[in-house]
This record gives C-alpha cells, structure tokens and sequence, in this order.
C-alpha cells in the first residue's frame, strides 16, 4: 500500500462469515464506490466488481474477475476489524449548528428577529445534512498488513439493498480470524519461530 493509498470503498451486496475452523472464514463481494470507478464500469473498461475472501492459508483481493492479488496468512503481521465514521461531518455539523444560534441571538437582540429566524432555519438544515451525512458514512474496516509493507484491506459501506454485517457477525469474524492467526501465521504461532 503506497503511502498516500487509501482503502477502497465497496458497497456491500452480499457476505458470508465462517465459523471457527472453516476453510473460509469471511466471503465479501460489492461494488467499489466513486464516479471515475463507475464511469468505467459503464464503459466496460474495468469492473467496479470486487471479491475480499479470507481463507486459513491466504487472503484473496479479486478485482473485475480479473486481477487477484493474494497475502499468505503465514506473513499476516498484524489486523484491524472495526467500525469507523467520518467525524469530520459531525464537528462541522456541531460547528454549524452553534454559528446559527449565536448568529440568530445577535440578530434577535439587534432587532432583527425575522432575518435571525431566516438564518436560524437554514443553519439547522445545513447542520442536519452534515449531520444525516455522518451518519450515513459508517463503514466497517478490514485491513491485514505483512512486515514486508505488503496489505489488503477494504472499507465496506451498506449498499443500495441496506444489507449491512451486523455486529454479532463482525465479531465471530474477529475471534476467527484471530484463531486462524494464531495457528497459520509465523508471527504468532511458536510453531514457525524454531
């Protein structure tokens, strides 16, 4: 991963998480998000279709059917599996919200309560937008990385369906996968240190 790369984004449509011991522990498929990924796909130039599978022996990143890209577990150094948001939208959303009210309080006490009403009306549905859009932005992060800097990883948005892993799901995905590791990598299995 190059150090301005960032994680893809896919919209889910379809999962399926392993229980402990399975050959395959977790089976992703979805579409990457973005205009440009789109636009291609709508001019058959690549597929915005993309496969994230982690077995016991591998990780596999198939893209379009096409290109597959594979990380040994042996050389898994470390993971993270979790829930993020943009909070970036939820400060200016806050931002916004307390500039309307001081703004209209000003207003009011000049005299002009029409025009501070008028501001205070518009300011809270910007700040419900930015708001309505953190909420929106949640995503589930997977990400496995290797000593050599080698990584995999993807950020996995709800899709049109609504289909979303709910979270007793992420977290059977996070004690199998971290049994796996502890047996197949050579990081935390005692095994491979001889």
């Amino acid at each position: 991963m190059g150090l301005f790369k960032s994680l893809p984004t896919i919209l889910l449509e379809n999962y399926n998480v392993g229980n402990k011991g399975d050959a395959t522990l977790l089976n992703i498929e979805g579409n990457k998000t973005g205009f440009v990924t789109w636009l291609l796909d709508k001019f058959s130039i690549k597929s915005r279709k993309l496969t994230f599978t982690f077995h016991n022996n591998y990780v596999s990143y198939i893209t379009g059917g096409k290109d597959f890209d594979f990380l040994p577990t042996r050389d898994i150094h470390n993971f993270n599996i979790g829930y993020s948001n943009k909070k970036i939208l939820l400060v200016v959303s806050i931002l916004i919200a307390l500039v309307s009210i001081f703004i209209f309080l000003g207003l009011l006490i000049d005299g002009d309560g029409g025009d501070g009403l008028i501001f205070l009306i518009l300011g809270g549905g910007l700040s419900f937008l930015f708001f309505w859009l953190f909420k929106r932005s949640s995503a589930i992060r997977i990400y496995f990385s290797c000593q050599n800097l080698s990584s995999k990883g993807i950020r996995i948005k709800s899709g049109i369906s609504g289909k979303q892993i709910s979270m007793d799901d992420l977290h059977k995905l996070q004690d199998s996968i971290t049994s796996c590791l502890e047996l197949n990598s050579k990081w935390y299995n005692n095994y491979f240190k001889k």
